[in-house]
């Protein structure tokens, strides 16, 4: 019975060092995920600047150029973080798909 338990110890790092040469077989993607997951980031981190300035700024100020010009920005933050968040996604599964197929031919 204590046959069929497989005892390991596999992390994230151990993990990575052992799928790290399938997936530098292909840099750009990886490298592409990895930057647009730094501007997501950075997107998300500026959002709530421009939805603040424009309370303090256009709302409380009364001033209904500035809140349309921040409503503008907000809405081409959030089309720019749909946009990549698909890219990301769609890339990531690209590169996954790709190693998994790697690790098949190997086995």
């Amino acid at each position: 019975m204590n046959e069929d338990i497989i005892k390991t110890k596999v992390n994230y790092l151990v993990m990575f060092k052992r799928l790290w040469p399938y997936t530098r077989k292909h840099p750009w993607i990886f490298i592409s995920v990895i930057l647009i997951i730094l501007v997501l980031t950075g997107i998300s981190r500026f959002i709530p600047f421009v939805i603040g300035y424009a309370i303090d700024k256009g709302i409380i100020a009364k001033d209904i150029s500035v809140f349309k010009m921040m409503a503008l920005v907000y809405l081409a933050l959030e089309i720019a973080r749909t946009i990549l968040h698909f890219s990301q996604t769609y890339m990531f599964q690209v590169l996954g798909n790709r190693v998994l197929y790697y690790l098949r031919e190997d086995l």
